[in-house]
């Protein structure tokens, strides 16, 4: 905590031949250490340069066969009491609960019509009721974008993240995905998931579509090559734009000829040790700073059609990089904790794009985080944040948003 200590650590420390010193933060200090010290090992055992090199991560659905490993015993599932709110959840319940009882596991349905912060409340509380299971399914219906599909709502995409990100913190817990098909009829769809359950597949990200099912892996994947268009004439909306990716964000911006940005951030203010990143900006560009909850819609409209970067110069591109980063386990989490991350993700987003039909875009760039992709412990909303972003992005593309 005091820098004089730690330059004098520095100092000894160079003394016995260390070239290269990593500060970490105390608590979890030594796993940090861990990682850095196998990081620079590995890549110096490849002798890789990792310098201008970008290696692209997605998930992509591919079709698979479910494999029957045991003919004689199906997972057992007790339904747990929830209310149903269609012909599908109330028929898939029930044909669930005709399965024989026992402690072997449970079954949730996520219905298009809960919310994020609710589904999140109920299985913090029946995670911490979870004594013997081994096994949980969550049910949803068009939840993932497979084959391209635009039947798929994608309202509860973040699922995906939020599943990832349990698995984190129940390690010896079997969370299932399985996302039934929205055009199949109820019995099919019924029929899909009792092949599911009784098999007892391998697989933890499950999507059927007809009567072909597909799984979730993660593929390296290669960049589109699409340029992204700037020009001098218009302005460039980032929020979360006084922050360390929206002002790396800003310069990129300013290196291709955009000429005015309007950075909208919760406080509006640059922090110190950005300060210097920004007076570099502002003498090549018009910056406006404006304080902003981009959680409210009104606030945010008027932010924007006030600002006079705006009124001289239309609006031509957004980049959303807003966030908030909130680590907790699931098990701890209170409402304020989950739409304090949730809000600026998701609604930020959504506030953004009903106000974007007013301009015409170049682009709509959204950031999202390797923890929608990967899982994090300790990141349940954070993760579900990131991966609703991801499925958004999809829908957008889909409206015709470039």
């Amino acid at each position: 905590e005091n820098p004089c200590d730690l330059a004098c650590i520095e100092a000894n420390l160079k003394k016995f031949g260390v070239k290269e010193i990593y500060h970490g933060v105390c608590q979890g200090s030594m796993a940090f250490l861990r990682r850095a010290f196998n990081k620079q090992r590995y890549l110096h055992r490849q002798r890789l340069c990792v310098k201008n090199h970008l290696q692209v991560f997605g998930t992509l659905w591919t079709s698979k066969e479910s494999k029957l490993l045991s003919f004689e015993k199906s997972i057992l599932l007790n339904a747990m009491k929830i209310k149903h709110t269609t012909e599908i959840e109330q028929k898939i319940m029930e044909s669930i609960c005709t399965l024989e009882s026992s402690d072997a596991g449970y079954c949730t349905f996520l219905s298009n019509e809960e919310s994020f912060l609710n589904f999140s409340l109920r299985m913090r509380d029946w995670f911490s009721k979870l004594h013997t299971c081994r096994v949980i399914y969550v049910i949803t219906n068009g939840a993932a974008n497979v084959c391209n599909s635009s039947d798929c709502s994608l309202k509860n995409h973040w699922i995906w993240g939020w599943s990832r990100c349990v698995r984190k913190e129940f390690p010896d817990l079997k969370i299932v995905c399985v996302d039934l098909d929205p055009c199949n009829s109820t019995d099919q769809n019924i029929k899909c998931l009792q092949t599911e359950i009784n098999n007892n597949n391998d697989d933890l990200e499950v999507a059927w579509r007809g009567k072909m099912r597909y799984v979730c892996e993660l593929k390296s994947l290669s960049s589109s090559g699409v340029p992204i268009p700037v020009r001098s004439t218009g302005t460039y909306i980032i929020t979360g734009g006084t922050g360390g990716l929206g002002l790396i964000t800003a310069k990129w911006l300013v290196q291709q000829g955009a000429t005015s940005l309007l950075l909208i951030s919760k406080s509006g203010i640059v922090k110190p040790y950005l300060r210097k990143e920004y007076e570099n900006l502002i003498c090549r560009a018009e910056v406006s700073c404006v304080s902003c909850d981009i959680c409210d819609y009104e606030a945010l409209k008027h932010a924007i059609e006030s600002n006079k970067l705006v009124k001289t110069n239309s609006v031509v591109g957004i980049v959303h990089c807003g966030g908030i980063l909130k680590d907790k386990l699931l098990k701890n989490l209170t409402e304020k904790d989950v739409m304090d991350v949730w809000g600026p993700k998701v609604i930020g987003a959504e506030n953004l794009k009903q106000l974007s039909s007013c301009y015409k875009l170049d682009f709509f760039l959204l950031y999202s985080s390797i923890a929608g992709i990967f899982g994090s412990k300790g990141q349940t909303a954070y993760g579900a944040a990131n991966s609703a972003l991801d499925g958004m992005a999809i829908q957008f593309k889909q409206e015709g948003i470039p």
